[in-house]
């Protein structure tokens, strides 16, 4: 979508009614009563300022999701399975190795001593 040009949040925001209404919170002061207009940044970033990191093309996937994660915690049992598993799948895993890996082969930077 980058290469094409082809990601317009605005289409998005007028076409699905869900993400109108979170999207529309952000200039809203739900979260925020004491301190009116602190994520109005929020919704100008996805909607004024090009939505950088496609944000609303995933949303829905995200939502489903999240969804599906909340049904899945509702069985405990199947819950801690998963969740033993995932942890015991990490294998060599470590913050330190990955951001050095994404330093080296996807940054193309040299760490600063």
């Amino acid at each position: 979508m980058r290469q094409e040009g082809s990601y317009d949040p605005n289409a998005l925001y007028d076409a699905n009614p869900y993400i109108r209404r979170v999207v529309d919170t952000f200039k809203s002061n739900l979260f925020c009563r004491r301190e009116p207009g602190l994520f109005e940044w929020l919704f100008n970033a996805l909607m004024h300022d090009g939505d950088e990191y496609f944000l609303l093309a995933d949303f829905e996937s995200y939502t489903a999701t999240q969804r599906q994660a909340g049904e899945t915690f509702k069985d405990q049992p199947s819950w801690t399975r998963k969740a033993i598993l995932n942890v015991a799948r990490l294998g060599k895993f470590s913050s330190d190795r990955a951001i050095a890996e994404y330093a080296d082969e996807i940054w193309h930077i040299k760490a600063v001593k």
